[in-house]
């Protein structure tokens, strides 16, 4: 399907050359230990309004702005409340791993130890966890480098094709990216947590209008 799709066309054709010279590595062993789906919870799972919170089910409203943001997800009751389909620790998220939307707006990347709350954080279905091996791929660098525009357009492209664009595991297969040493990723990794940690502060705090309009007439004059 994806060779009929003109939006697979239009958005590889201008990275074309870029990625067939890229001396990358496939989205794998041994930088990757694992790749899956998240997990479909039924609504009796969902926490009541001003009840407690025992978890949030992260979904792509959730992760579809590069920052966690809790009014994106569904709240959870407390995991003793619940029977959860699969063992609550083999279905939260951990520290190693990276979520990535599968439809919606496909392809867009959140390193879970980006998170800054306590509560337990459960992917949906809607997300595809990709669990590195953290010896040798930074979580963090593996966002950063899906978020490039590059990897951003490249994963669009190959959520094409289908009547509703979604994106695969398959898909997941097909991207490749450059691998250099840890400590390498590591600072990619520090200025990326910074960026990310600049994009929460301006969704998070509202500036006074008047303030701002004021601020950008003065940079402008």
């Amino acid at each position: 399907e994806l060779r009929i799709d003109p939006h697979y066309f239009l958005l590889r054709k201008p990275i074309e050359d870029l990625i067939n010279s890229l001396n990358g590595e496939h989205l794998g062993p041994p930088w990757i230990e694992s790749i899956s789906n998240g997990v479909n919870l039924p609504e009796a799972a969902y926490a009541q309004p001003g009840g407690e919170l025992g978890g949030l089910y992260v979904s792509v409203g959730g992760i579809s702005k590069y920052v966690l943001l809790e009014s994106g997800c569904t709240r959870l009751k407390s995991i003793d409340d619940h029977d959860f389909p699969e063992p609550f620790e083999d279905i939260r998220c951990l520290e190693s791993e990276v979520l990535i939307t599968r439809s919606g707006t496909p392809g867009l990347p959140w390193a879970v130890d980006l998170a800054d709350i306590e509560v337990p954080l459960i992917p949906s279905g809607f997300v595809i966890r990709v669990r590195c091996v953290v010896e040798k791929m930074h979580p963090r660098y593996l966002a950063a480098v899906l978020a490039h525009p590059i990897w951003r357009l490249w994963l669009a492209a190959l959520a094409g094709g289908k009547r509703q664009r979604n994106l695969s595991q398959e898909h997941l297969s097909q991207v490749s990216i450059p691998v250099p040493g840890v400590d390498v990723q590591r600072v990619i990794a520090e200025d990326y947590a910074t960026a990310i940690g600049e994009i929460r502060k301006s969704i998070t705090e509202q500036p006074d209008v008047r303030l701002l309009c004021d601020s950008i007439l003065r940079s402008k004059s």
